[in-house]
């Protein structure tokens, strides 16, 4: 049986430091990789059976768009059941020549349509006013309060203003 002395003479403390933080850094990595692990694992469970619910946005309708929608802002976009859209005020954003950023206040009449898309994530509501460009709007929210939403600047990019 050998007995463990300690560092030697020769050993810095500073070498020991090296090597206790290196074993440190260790088991902070095992503990933290585990915890992902468990906590995805417990996440995914969870939501295979139903004890929390995967988000979805709501399934729209025509008659359920048709109406007035607020930016929260003071601007309004209305839709009417004839494919008629009035907006007042609405901001749109893009890009000019040296790609800045330009916040235009809209207000105008167009015309909009709903896009069921294949899913629930692929709904949209393509909004055509004169004088004003719009970029599609997406369907968001629960069903009892659904949203209407549009990305501003690139969703790929992680900058969206």
């Amino acid at each position: 049986m050998r007995r463990h002395r300690g560092p030697s003479a020769s050993a810095s403390a500073s070498t020991w430091a090296t090597v206790a933080g290196g074993a440190m850094f260790g088991w902070v990595a095992l503990y933290g990789t585990l915890a992902v692990v468990a906590t995805a694992l417990l996440g995914g469970i969870a939501v295979y059976t139903g004890l929390i619910e995967e988000y979805r946005p709501p399934r729209l309708s025509e008659e359920r768009i048709a109406g007035t929608w607020t930016d929260g802002r003071g601007g309004t976009l209305t839709f009417a059941s004839d494919g008629t859209a009035t907006a007042t005020g609405v901001n749109t954003y893009y890009l000019d020549d040296n790609f800045n950023d330009v916040v235009r206040d809209c207000t105008g009449v167009g015309t909009w349509e709903y896009d069921a898309g294949d899913s629930l994530w692929t709904q949209e509501v393509t909004v055509s006013l004169d004088g004003c460009s719009m970029d599609d709007w997406n369907v968001g929210g629960t069903p009892e309060h659904p949203t209407l939403y549009s990305y501003i600047g690139d969703p790929d990019s992680w900058d969206l203003g």
